[in-house]
């Protein structure tokens, strides 16, 4: 009997005793527990299969065929590759087909698809059988099941869940042990279920596209996520990762919004252009944006997987994991995944996507955390529009010598910075209190932001003439004023250089104002600029302005950098307005002024040439007799004693039937060759103080009763003199009436004008150098009694010129129409000529007319 047969019998008889034993140099076979030797390969094969029917094996000779001692129904064996059913007497050859054999003993038919270890055999048409050796193979019988016939030729059913390779096929088992033939889909990846370790698996598997051939088993395929073909109905619905050599399979994928993961099925060289993103339906993979982000769903915080930190940038056709900067510093993210909703990211709940949150008149904003470099040098900010939803803009224009601002809609406490020439925008610190600080809107240039302990806004800019907002900015803080402007059809804000300057020759310091538009109440609160100092605010209610003050408006400066408007005050309400808001100008009347209110004790006045404002320092009334015509009221005179100008009603009175009109007059402080006259009905107005080519004119002295106001010259300032009427009346050519009254002076009522002599002749007043007289006449002067008209309504007079000859010259004391005043080359003087009556007569020399 031949090895073969020996191991039937002996199988036959004791199956369980089998067994291999493998060492370093020599197989065994355990045969009724004696250990026999196995030469070779091939003998070792003869023990892993359908036991042979043995030597003398006669299919057709039932002596031959058939069940023999110790063999039972069911059993088996394989003669010539053909097996055989052993029965009583007989064997039946096996038919066309699929059959498993009981590995234990050789010999037992199974039932195929069981859970029982087995030889499979293929039985062909013409009823030879083939051995499965193959790693994995697909059994049908009427149930799909696979069998891993690998190494051992011990077939092996698989229950593993996954998908495998399986000639020419892509075979998947799902969680109930379920086993089909899968239609591949294009650029899928499925769990490789020969790769299976516990309950990992190591591999996966990749297809191209949709039939079996353009799969292939994948080995490491790199930390990340892929596409699963697993569940795929029109779409993807599912994710694979790969992480420390462990592939799974993520069911139901997070759809919330803005998570997504870097696809590591699509790769260019060694990067990652691709992202998977899941909404409620399906998962699918694209190229990533470059101008959103997406929070990366597959890197969630160690210490708490509901929380993820990170997002995902695409840059120059790599996408890549990064920190998600704080929403502290400002930044955020447009959401790659949903429009309008923005990601922000902090250290407690990680980065999480939101609608953006804008509103009618409501804009949002953030730093662009894709703008960065390396999480720095953010150069764009996101502006969210309810109506248009979020876009990326510049923080500053390319070249732009200004920086911008915008509000910070993640930090009420700060503003959004973007420095000047396209250069980095951060999240600053406004330390707005009580006070708001406003800044140039760098988004919408016909607004501002208003910035409170309740956050930024953005307003509108007030375009009302005069007004204005201390300008915030970092650079050059509290230096700057905003101002906005309209042509009509739009609105420009800008922060310009207050005005202000420093005293230039007779040109005070100038000191700028601006209604603050920053205030619930502008026209009750005032910007002042002076020059190297910030702009302050002053509130009217407490500091209210006087009679005749104005400010140069500062939104008022023409392109030579000259102040062209004011801003004027009314007393009794507190509160001020700009000229030019109700179409107005300043007064360029001669003597006319303005106190300037935004110097501290007011020590200067403020003049309009039609041209351009100026302050000057005012004169000193006490010392100059210099004065001003109040511009907001001609009826009061501005007067600045001791550097302090103040404006008062003048003090003239009107005629009585007792004293006649009593006016006031000063030098003109701006005109000093004029002379402000006040009268009780009329105001103040000027005049030019020289009034006559060859004769002086003299005004009173309304400061001081013991001087005189004398204008000798167009060209010569009027000055204050001390009259000479110290010791008795002395007379002056009045200026002021031109020509029909003198001015009478003494040391106790000081200079009063009065109408000369009511009488038809010609009379006189001894001049006040005593050296000439003042002559007046109703009519010609130097007529004949007889031929003297009747009175006319103009009265001349005329200061003659002193005596220089020899002759006397006579005329009739106006002062005393009993004394004749008799001048020579000595003087004038009336103390020894009585005119006793109109019969005596004097000649006067060189002249036909008598007196």
């Amino acid at each position: 009997m031949s090895f073969s047969r020996r191991l039937h019998t002996s199988l036959s008889v004791a199956p369980n005793n089998f067994k291999t034993t493998i060492t370093t140099t020599t197989i065994y076979v355990a045969e009724n527990s004696i250990l026999k030797e196995v030469h070779s390969e091939e003998e070792l094969r003869i023990y892993l299969s359908v036991l042979p029917c043995g030597d003398g094996f006669d299919s057709g000779n039932t002596n031959l065929c058939g069940i023999t001692s110790g063999a039972s129904a069911n059993d088996h064996c394989i003669n010539n590759g053909f097996i055989y059913k052993l029965e009583d007497e007989a064997c039946t050859k096996l038919t066309t087909g699929v059959y498993i054999f009981d590995s234990s003993d050789g010999k037992t038919a199974k039932t195929l698809g069981g859970t029982d270890p087995g030889f499979i055999y293929n039985c062909g048409s013409d009823s030879k059988c083939t051995q499965i050796t193959s790693s994995y193979y697909l059994a049908d019988s009427g149930t799909k099941s696979l069998y891993s016939c690998a190494n051992t030729k011990i077939c092996t059913k698989v229950t593993d869940a996954g998908y495998y390779l399986v000639d020419g096929s892509l075979v998947s088992i799902d969680s109930t042990q379920a086993t089909s033939v899968a239609t591949p889909v294009a650029n899928a990846f499925y769990l490789d279920g020969s790769s299976i370790s516990g309950s990992n698996y190591l591999k996966l598997i990749k297809c191209t596209g949709t039939t079996a051939s353009t799969c292939s088993s994948v080995e490491s395929p790199g930390d990340g996520f892929y596409l699963n073909g697993d569940g795929y109905v029109s779409r993807f619905k599912k994710l694979i990762k790969y992480a420390s050599s462990s592939c799974e399979s993520v069911d139901s994928p997070l759809s919330t919004a803005g998570h997504a993961y870097i696809d590591n099925s699509v790769k260019n060289g060694s990067d990652f252009p691709n992202v998977i993103y899941c909404d409620k339906t399906k998962c699918a993979s694209n190229v990533g944006s470059t101008t959103a982000a997406y929070i990366n769903a597959g890197n969630p915080d160690a210490g708490d997987s509901t929380k993820f930190p990170n997002v995902i940038q695409c840059t120059g056709g790599k996408c890549a994991d990064a920190a998600g900067q704080a929403s502290t510093t400002g930044v955020g993210y447009m959401d790659a995944t949903t429009t309008g909703n923005i990601i922000t990211c902090d250290a407690t709940a990680g980065c999480k996507s939101a609608a953006n949150g804008a509103a009618k008149n409501k804009n949002k904003f953030y730093i662009d955390g894709m703008s960065g470099t390396n999480g720095t040098n953010f150069k764009k900010v996101i502006v969210c529009v309810k109506d248009s939803g979020c876009s990326s803009l510049d923080g500053t224009a390319t070249g732009s010598d200004v920086d911008s601002y915008y509000v910070d809609s993640q930090n009420a406490d700060n503003y959004i910075s973007c420095v000047k020439g396209n250069g980095a925008c951060t999240s600053t610190a406004h330390s707005a209190s009580t006070t708001p600080a406003y800044f140039v809107d760098g988004y919408d240039a016909s607004k501002v932001l208003k910035c409170s302990s309740t956050g930024c806004e953005e307003k509108e800019g007030a375009t009302t003439a005069g007004y204005g907002y201390i300008d915030a900015a970092t650079t050059g803080s509290g230096y700057k004023v905003i101002t906005c402007k309209s042509d009509g059809t739009a609105t420009t804000c800008t922060a310009n250089d207050n005005g202000s300057k420093a005293a230039s020759g007779s040109v005070a310091a100038i000191t700028t104002a601006f209604l603050n538009a920053g205030e619930d109440k502008p026209n009750k609160n005032i910007i002042t600029c002076a020059t190297g100092a910030i702009c302050i605010n002053v509130a009217l209610d407490s500091t209210a302005p006087a009679q005749g003050h104005a400010y140069l408006d500062g939104t008022s400066v023409d392109d030579a950098g000259n102040i062209t408007n004011l801003i004027t005050c009314n007393v009794s309400k507190k509160e001020c307005t700009a000229l030019a808001a109700s179409s107005k100008t300043p007064s360029t009347e001669d003597g006319q002024v303005y106190i300037d209110a935004a110097t501290a004790n007011f020590p200067n006045i403020i003049h309009c040439d039609g041209e351009k404002c100026i302050p000057m320092a005012g004169s000193d009334t006490s010392t100059t007799c210099n004065a001003y015509i109040d511009a907001t009221n001609t009826a009061n005179v501005i007067t600045c004693p001791s550097n302090n100008c103040v404006s008062s009603a003048n003090t003239a009175t009107a005629a009585t039937s007792t004293a006649p009109a009593n006016n006031v007059f000063y030098i003109d402080g701006v005109t000093t060759t004029n002379i402000i006259a006040c009268t009780k009905a009329n105001g103040c107005s000027f005049l030019v103080g020289k009034k006559f080519d060859d004769v002086d004119t003299y005004y009173a002295d309304s400061t001081i009763p013991a001087n005189i106001i004398t204008c000798k010259s167009d060209e010569t300032a009027c000055a204050k003199d001390t009259h000479a009427g110290t010791s008795g009346d002395t007379f002056y050519v009045d200026g002021y009436t031109g020509g029909s009254s003198v001015l009478k002076c003494n040391g106790t009522g000081g200079c009063v004008s009065i109408s000369p002599a009511n009488t038809e002749e010609g009379t006189a007043y001894i001049e006040s150098d005593a050296k000439k007289v003042i002559q007046c006449t109703k009519g010609p002067a130097s007529k004949r009694k007889v031929t003297q008209p009747t009175v006319t309504e103009v009265t001349t007079y005329a200061a003659l010129e002193p005596v220089t000859d020899t002759n006397k010259y006579y005329y009739i004391d106006a002062t005393d129409a009993s004394k004749i005043i008799i001048c020579d080359s000595n003087g004038c003087s009336n103390a020894t000529a009585p005119k006793t009556n109109l019969a005596t007569a004097y000649i006067n020399p060189e002249s036909t007319a008598v007196l």
